[in-house]
């Protein structure tokens, strides 16, 4: 029998330290700074799916696993063995410290007295995609888990004695470490009936309404592990309470059902209600067809080592962010999703990816940005399941400005791009005041952030007939050499540098290549300068180092090559990439996957193609694979066709017609036809 797409994933990809051994070439001189974990969780979730349910040992940063807090330095062990508190729902996939760390809805199963849950051995794990299963050693109580969008189904097998199961609905983050816990706000649970309750708690700013479903077993309230008579529990919320709900007496079996809502009560009792309807093995079902035709959207021509690390890379990809759509608190429109974390991680590879192959969900992600942008007046970097929209916000500037024009590029809004542009430009405006009155940024990152923006947005509005935007915004688009110190071609060294420094942003492509390649003096000093960054030369100076695809900072980077015409240079950068920094399973990831950041970049990289975000462009790089086709919307499909054994890529031809530049639009791809790679 032939394999379905999803048999080639493993979920457990990237779940635990980074493991890069017996590295050579120029790969070796590489230097990464941070993320020595993937981050990612192996829970049960579907493709968007705003609820995901995993093993909870309290680990950093999922709640999964035996990592203690890091980020720049050796993995520490929180226990000395894999470990489980409980299950936990709704998860960050792949992040670093965002300050917040969900895990919500803690579910404990029991034997025996009522009490705050006891670490257990972790063992007997299988996962696939939309599944988990696993036991508490030392309870001798296994259990299954999977999920549709809205809700989680578990279910229990308990040893001889009758088994009891307790959901703490105040838990909120990890614990590894007190800093990376949550103090509830104002809640409510009730009684619904005696297999049913529901809760309403305010969890890092936002209200969520959970409904619990037990198919058996003697349901109570429960207040600091203590039952109340009460079918009503109110609190104010204190980091010193917890609360929740008991079923005691659940047999030898037992089945539980999780929704949650941003909405309302109700609409959590209805999710609850429709959910049981399909119940536990079709539900499992469904979650497995839906991943499989979410993964078929790409097809390789691999052996089936190069399957498992490619779909399970592009499984990573497809977790976040969540689609909330119809339960915005922030505006009545229905397209809302959540759990961008952040932008920066995301909008160089994931975003382009999701647009070009789900038109669908691209219009949500637009559509959300879009309301956001008219009725809270922000379109926020990091926006997660909290009322916070400021965080990370060092990282960059007016990244929303990009998403857009990839959007645009491939076809995604149905909107009236007039109007979009009028929001765009005022957002912009009030993003970074300095830019527009000094002609800079405090940091030289976020004066190309806005510049490039101004340059992206420019184009479109050409296209559409907004000529007095284009002038406006082409007026500030040349500013992006003030970031630069002409006398060396690189960033200026008077700024400071998010996880890098003036080397890690120096080789972003930008729309005026030529004129950023003379900065440098020309183009053999430009490749002179990138030759050292990556380790070619100087390989000892790791001062000035290419991070090796462990960070968002230059993960694009390699790519400046293509402008240099030096594809040879290219071709090794990104094989030492697929060979030694992407692998097999739980230490298969190079750093932090960050919500499918750095995941989509090796999806990119083998496929051999790279988007530019903000600009019509895709760049040619170095394909992996015999053959690769994407399904694209209109029962399209863009193929990519390797041609020859040779180290990189020599000759490309796009639907017949030669490419001179070894790049082409984006538009032109999102048409379908096929690319001839020579190498």
């Amino acid at each position: 029998m032939s394999k379905r797409i999803i048999d080639y994933v493993n979920v457990f990809q990237g779940n635990s330290t980074v493991s890069i051994e017996n590295i050579e070439g120029v790969a070796s001189t590489w230097a990464p700074i941070k993320g020595l974990s993937g981050n990612t969780h192996p829970g049960a979730v579907v493709p968007f799916g705003k609820m995901s349910v995993c093993a909870y040992s309290g680990g950093y940063p999922t709640g999964y696993g035996n990592n203690k807090l890091n980020c720049g330095e050796p993995v520490q062990n929180l226990y000395d063995r894999d470990s489980i508190l409980g299950i936990s729902h709704l998860h960050h996939s792949g992040t670093g410290a965002v300050g917040f760390y969900y895990n919500y809805a803690l579910t404990v199963p029991f034997v025996g007295e009522f009490q705050k849950a006891s670490l257990n051995t972790l063992s007997n794990e299988k996962a696939s995609c939309g599944y988990y299963s696993a036991k508490f050693s030392e309870k001798n109580i296994t259990f299954e888990l999977t999920a549709n969008k809205s809700s989680a189904f578990h279910k229990y097998h308990f040893p001889d004695d009758k088994g009891n199961i307790y959901i703490d609905l105040s838990n909120d983050g990890l614990y590894c470490d007190k800093r990376l816990r949550g103090t509830p706000g104002e809640a409510s649970l009730r009684v619904v009936d005696s297999n049913t309750a529901t809760v309403s708690v305010a969890l890092q700013g936002m209200v969520l309404y959970f409904t619990v479903y037990c198919d058996n077993g003697k349901l109570s309230l429960w207040e600091n592990f203590e039952k109340v008579s009460e079918s009503v529990l109110k609190t104010n919320g204190s980091e010193n309470r917890s609360f929740g709900v008991v079923f005691e007496n659940t047999h030898k079996n037992a089945n539980i059902v999780i929704s949650v809502s941003l909405l309302s009560e109700e609409t959590s009792i209805e999710e609850n209600l429709s959910s049981r309807e399909d119940g536990f093995d079709k539900t499992k079902i469904k979650a497995e067809e839906i991943w499989n035709s979410y993964l078929s959207k790409i097809t390789i021509d691999a052996d089936d080592i190069n399957k498992e690390i490619f779909y399970s890379n592009l499984y990573h990809t497809f977790i976040k962010p969540c689609d909330w759509s119809g339960e915005s608190p922030y505006y009545q429109e229905k397209d809302f999703f959540l759990d961008f974390t952040t932008l920066w991680d995301i909008y160089k590879t994931q975003l382009p990816l999701i647009f070009t192959l789900f038109p669908e969900i691209g219009r949500k992600i637009v559509n959300t940005y879009i309301s956001m942008g008219k009725h809270v007046g922000v379109m926020p970097n990091l926006f997660d399941l909290s009322s916070s929209f400021n965080g990370e916000a060092q990282q960059s500037r007016f990244l929303a400005g990009y998403l857009f024009c990839d959007a645009y590029y491939r076809n995604i809004s149905e909107e009236n791009w007039c109007e979009i542009l009028d929001l765009l430009v005022e957002i912009l405006h009030s993003t970074d005041s300095d830019f527009f009155e000094k002609g800079e940024c405090s940091r030289t990152t976020h004066t190309l952030d806005m510049a490039e923006a101004c340059a992206n947005l420019s184009k479109i509005a050409k296209e559409v007939g907004r000529e007095d935007i284009a002038l406006s915004l082409e007026a500030h688009s040349e500013k992006w050499v003030n970031a630069f110190d002409k006398s060396n071609g690189l960033l200026r060294e008077d700024s400071e540098y998010y996880e890098g420094n003036l080397w890690n942003y120096s080789f972003r492509p930008m729309n005026d290549m030529a004129k950023r390649i003379e900065l440098a003096g020309s183009r053999e000093e430009f490749v002179t300068l990138l030759d050292r960054f990556f380790g070619f030369t100087f390989s000892d100076d790791k001062s000035a180092r290419f991070e090796g695809f462990n960070n968002e900072t230059d993960m694009e980077s390699p790519y400046a090559y293509n402008y240099a015409g030096r594809m040879d240079r290219l071709a090794e950068v990104i094989d030492g990439g697929n060979k030694y920094m992407f692998t097999r399973g739980k230490n298969g990831a190079p750093g932090n996957v960050d919500s499918g950041g750095l995941s989509a970049c090796y999806i990119w990289n083998t496929i051999g193609i790279f988007p530019v975000s903000g600009q019509n462009l895709m760049l040619i790089g170095k394909p992996y694979f015999k053959k690769t086709v994407l399904s694209l919307p209109d029962g399209k499909a863009f193929t990519v066709i390797l041609h020859g054994d040779g180290k990189y890529v020599k000759e490309a031809i796009f639907n017949g017609s030669k490419l001179e530049k070894y790049s082409f639009k984006a538009t032109d791809m999102m048409l379908g036809g096929i690319l001839d790679l020579y190498t």
